[in-house]
């Protein structure tokens, strides 16, 4: 089991299957794609592309739930789930089950995120009908066997183990359960060495149950199929569900403002940090700007602003990097560093004054065309495989036909960033033995740090904070407005 999710256990079937994925033609064929809109006789919508050059299928689905489902005390319940997914279903034990998935070359695996649970399943078209039953089995009743509750559990445990002596993530973890208090997006999403205790094979079925339903099922295939086909095999597994899932609403929040850097001690060579503050949500007019201005700052690897400044300039860290992630309930701008315990400081500074450089005069011509042309030119790779095309629109609603231009089928890139937005109170977390000058304002056990509060100036608003008043894009001081400019890379959709 690795990363608690199904893996193809064979040799040869393994590399046959790896191969013909990798060999599959979709880059000159995306160029053509064409998806369509499925509703089966059973009422369950669902996206499909065909593509017959190669004998394989891919399919991905999705159901609203993820770890914020679990509940209190028994976090990681979600987690412990995907990991035992494969341990037996129907009448087949664990090892029937696995044994018949290596036979007939097929893969299959589940992940859970903080607002879904996701599933993964790829098989040879020859194969097809039989995986297909495996497939049902497992989403329709999965047998949670004692013995490999057991061994998962301890599995899980091992991890968490070593988790627990792993910088990024402990700091990672404190980090959201500070910036969330009591709210599950501040809860450990793999789950505590007490809480996996709690969890019994019949909580795993009752958040199967509540979570597992066709109201808030999404589904893609791409592959050698047809609609027809596509369509039986949807009823077939997924029609027996429930109609409707039953699961806890998660409140809206954000991110609690921090008054400190908090500091972690650890006997660990190099330290790491981990930094962000509340941003703009998907649906948010200025998000697919902030995407952008986000490349320019940490996500464009070593294009990015931070890279540059922290890495090249200065050989301060090996690795630093930004990114904006939405969820259902909030959105975050972060980042982390990681660095030699005596550069932390330095390194930390050089990240606010940047930050505060962005806030002040915005991006460059240079560096936005150069975000722009990244991002378009690189747009089409997320669709060179049957299983890209299949994860990237499994990001969309198949419910919901706009989805296809506001979740992966076109690139929408701005001209002009957001950036009136001020920065307030970034909350920070380091880990490690990390030197502070003691000119900072540092309490030893618990260091204190004040934290710069970079106001709104005249006409420039920040992307990834808090803001008030209206919201204006400027791209030039000629132009007042944000020009959207609609790209499809090579293909036609």
């Amino acid at each position: 089991m690795s990363s608690i999710s199904t893996a193809l256990r064979g040799g040869a079937t393994a590399l046959l299957l790896s191969f013909a994925f990798l060999a599959n033609p979709f880059v000159t064929a995306a160029q053509a794609m064409k998806i369509q809109d499925l509703t089966t006789p059973g009422g369950i919508k669902a996206w499909l592309v065909e593509e017959h050059s190669v004998p394989l299928m891919a399919m991905r689905f999705a159901f609203k739930g993820g770890n914020a489902q679990d509940v209190n005390g028994k976090e990681g319940t979600a987690h412990f789930l995907t990991g035992m997914m494969d341990e037996g279903a129907g009448d087949m034990d664990a090892q029937t089950f696995q044994g018949k998935m290596e036979e007939l070359a097929m893969r299959m695996s589940f992940e859970d995120g903080r607002d879904n649970l996701y599933g993964s399943f790829e098989t040879l078209t020859e194969n097809r009908a039989e995986t297909v039953k495996l497939l049902k089995l497992v989403v329709n009743k999965p047998r949670f066997d004692a013995d490999a509750h057991e061994r998962v559990r301890a599995q899980l445990a091992s991890g968490l183990a070593a988790a627990a002596r792993n910088p990024d993530s402990v700091a990672n973890d404190r980090w959201l359960r500070n910036a969330f208090p009591n709210h599950p997006y501040g809860r450990p999403g793999n789950g505590t060495l007490a809480s996996l205790k709690t969890i019994a094979p019949a909580d795993l079925e009752t958040y199967r149950k509540n979570v597992f339903a066709k109201d808030s099922l999404r589904i893609t295939i791409v592959g050698d199929i047809n609609a027809q086909e596509a369509s039986a095999l949807i009823d077939d597994v997924f029609a027996a569900l429930p109609a409707k899932g039953t699961l806890t609403a998660i409140a809206p929040v954000t991110p609690k403002p921090a008054e400190k850097m908090q500091i972690i001690e650890m006997a660990v060579p190099q330290s790491v940090a981990r930094f962000g503050l509340g941003a703009m949500g998907r649906k948010d007019k200025d998000f697919i700007a902030a995407f952008v201005l986000n490349h320019i700052i940490g996500g464009g690897g070593f294009s990015a602003r931070l890279m540059e400044e922290v890495r090249e300039k200065r050989g301060l860290a090996y690795s630093v990097y930004s990114y904006l992630q939405p969820y259902d309930a909030t959105s975050l701008f972060g980042g982390g560093v990681a660095t030699k315990n005596e550069q932390m400081a330095q390194s930390l500074d050089i990240i606010r004054a940047e930050l505060k450089r962005m806030a002040d005069d915005g991006p460059t011509a240079k560096e936005l065309e150069g975000a722009k042309s990244n991002l378009t030119g690189s747009f089409a790779l997320r669709f060179d495989t049957n299983s890209k095309i299949a994860t990237r629109l499994s990001k969309g609603n198949p419910a919901k036909s706009a989805a296809r231009k506001q979740y992966g089928c076109r690139v929408w890139i701005a001209d002009g960033a957001p950036q009136n937005r001020w920065v307030d109170d970034i909350r920070t977390v380091a880990v490690g033995p990390i030197h502070i000058p003691k000119s900072r304002t540092i309490r030893a056990g618990k260091h204190r740090e004040r934290h710069s509060r970079f106001r709104q100036r005249s006409g420039i608003e920040h992307p990834f904070c808090k803001y008030s008043g209206s919201r204006q894009l400027v791209t030039n001081p000629q132009d007042s407005g944000m020009r959207l400019v609609e790209s499809t890379g090579s293909f036609q959709i």
